[in-house]
């Protein structure tokens, strides 16, 4: 059976401002980068600015493929490197906004203020196919909200499977 690495890479478009964030033993340190164009191959020298940081399988059952990702920002957006092993891929979904989370994908959560009850879930299999949602938890009761229209395109994906 053939093993597959899946590489996807992800830029979000969003200005910045500089913030001071409490560090506890979860956080995870994101480096600035200089703007470049995402490849899904995770080449560009800017990569090499930042180490992988690795998942792991929290449920029980099934096999447990490396995954793995990379996190950086520059002045303009915030860039997420995937990379994932997998034997066999298996999505279907062909299209955006499809309910992505029920096949193989790669997700990001960005929650930047974290007292708010909103935060950002980005989602993309290896069709390159995305679901952007945004996500309220008040107080227990999760409600998403699917934007159906962009004047602009925000993210710029690459996927490319060796």
């Amino acid at each position: 059976m053939r093993k597959y690495t899946l590489l996807i890479a992800i830029i979000f478009y969003q200005s910045f401002t500089a913030k001071t964030v409490a560090q506890t033993d979860s956080s995870l340190l994101v480096k600035r980068c200089i703007d470049f164009t995402v490849t899904g191959k995770g080449n560009n020298p800017e990569w090499q600015k930042t180490a992988w940081t690795c998942l792991t399988k929290i449920d029980s059952g099934g096999k447990e493929d490396k995954t793995q990702f990379k996190i950086m920002y520059s002045q303009t957006g915030v860039y997420v490197l995937f990379e994932g092993d997998d034997s066999k891929i298996t999505s279907n979904f062909q299209h955006d906004g499809d309910d992505l989370y029920d096949a193989d994908v790669f997700e990001v959560f960005l929650h930047p203020v974290p007292t708010s009850p909103l935060y950002f879930e980005y989602e993309i299999n290896p069709l390159g196919k995305e679901l952007v949602l945004l996500i309220t938890n008040k107080n227990g009761k999760f409600s998403a909200w699917l934007p159906w229209y962009r004047v602009e395109k925000h993210a710029q994906k690459k996927v490319f499977i060796n």
